[in-house]
């Protein structure tokens, strides 16, 4: 077993200013850039909280500025006392045959009436590993279709992931189109004593040449220690 460091996650919080514009508090990862990695909110009516991933979005809007963590204002359609569910979105809108939303990471629920905001972060943990392999839990938005959208995991050596350098330790494709569960890294030699950083992409995975997958659209991370 291992002994974790740290992990982290994209987070938003939500904050009705009044009935056509929210205010989202953002906080995403190290090294994260907003706008020029094209993340984005967007927000759907469904009264359980899940995204309607065959709907377009009722209102989409660019996150402007390149900060890790930031506020942004939201305009959207009159919102009435139905449910409404709000995306951030890691990067751009995909194209077929992945899901056009598959970028989604983190989603907030207004739920009907006037309950509590619920947040869902997508996330990514340490499972188990052996001589050679290891086995993250990766979770993402109901709904999503990982294998789809060409998800994927990257692992570092040292405490952080990176946005611009491929993976140093591995990687490997999410062969599941369950919204979560395992991904498995293989064929990678994990010393003892050393420390590692895994990350996860909802898209970007290049399987012909793995070391070009997409870096910029990174979900979540965990650092642990084996």
């Amino acid at each position: 077993m291992a002994t974790i460091i740290s992990s982290a996650q994209n987070t938003l919080v939500l904050t009705l200013l009044n009935d056509t514009l929210l205010q989202v508090d953002y906080n995403t990862l190290s090294g994260n850039m907003p706008q020029t990695y094209g993340n984005y909110l967007a927000i759907w009516q469904d009264n359980q909280g899940v995204i309607p991933y065959n709907q377009t979005a009722q209102n989409t809007t660019p996150v402007s500025g390149n900060t890790q963590a930031g506020s942004t204002t939201f305009p959207v359609t009159s919102l009435n006392t139905n449910g409404y569910v709000v995306c951030f979105a890691v990067g751009k809108q995909l194209t077929t045959p992945a899901q056009t939303y598959g970028n989604a990471c983190s989603t907030a629920f207004l739920p009907p009436g006037s309950g509590p905001v619920t947040y869902a972060p997508g996330s990514l943990t340490y499972y188990s590993n052996g001589t050679n392999n290891l086995n993250l839990s990766y979770a993402l938005p109901m709904g999503d279709m990982p294998s789809t959208n060409g998800a994927w995991v990257g692992l570092w050596n040292g405490t952080l992931a990176s946005y611009t350098s491929a993976p140093t330790a591995g990687a490997a494709a999410i062969t599941s189109t369950s919204s979560s569960g395992i991904a498995f890294i293989n064929g990678i030699s994990l010393g003892r004593g050393a420390t590692y950083t895994a990350a996860l992409f909802p898209s970007g995975w290049n399987a012909s040449t793995p070391a070009a997958s997409l870096l910029t659209s990174m979900a979540a991370t965990v650092t642990f220690q084996i």
